[in-house]
């Protein structure tokens, strides 16, 4: 039995994941009506989507060192992981074999809150801040939200204003710009 199969996991961010996996794979869709606004960062990737989690704040490192392991016999290439919180030594130790079969952990740093949130603290991973389109870190006064930032951030990218896919109430694909890490 799959314990990670789709719908065991009720959620309470249903967008979320389809939104951030827009921003890493979406390729040129200008003949889908709503959809041609969002170009991911590697369009010719192939995603594998888990859901591992209700919220984005991770109360535990368990079902998420799961769905890395899941990825692991998978044969995953990047593990990207939009979610953070507490962490676990087992979560590491996780991150480390996924470091050790030449799997790349990305990890966002976190928002509204100042300090960098498991898994993107950790050295296994790379810990994604965000900024804005002038480079300036996103913190009260010149974004909506905040970034994580310091100790465990290794790299910065947009994270104001980016455009998304998601599904609206009725199910229709569309986009809308978005914030975060």
């Amino acid at each position: 039995e799959n314990a990670l199969q789709e719908g065991d996991v009720p959620t309470l961010s249903p967008h979320h994941g389809t939104a951030t996996g827009s921003v890493i794979i979406s390729h040129d869709r200008a003949g889908v009506q709503g959809v041609s606004d969002v170009l991911g960062v590697a369009p010719g990737a192939r995603l594998v989507p888990i859901r591992c989690a209700s919220h984005v704040i991770l109360v535990s490192g368990v079902s998420l060192s799961r769905a890395i392991l899941y990825s692991i016999v998978t044969g995953a290439d990047v593990i990207s992981m939009s979610l953070g919180g507490f962490g676990s030594r087992f979560l590491q130790s996780v991150l480390k074999l996924a470091i050790l079969r030449h799997i790349i952990p990305v990890a966002a740093a976190g928002n509204a809150f100042p300090l960098v949130v498991c898994p993107a603290i950790y050295d296994e991973t790379i810990g994604v801040a965000a900024v804005n389109r002038h480079d300036d870190k996103m913190m009260p006064g010149n974004a909506r939200f905040v970034s994580a930032s310091g100790c465990g951030v290794d790299i910065a990218a947009p994270g104001a204003g980016v455009n998304r896919a998601y599904w609206d109430d009725d199910l229709a694909p569309i986009t809308g710009a978005s914030d975060g890490t």
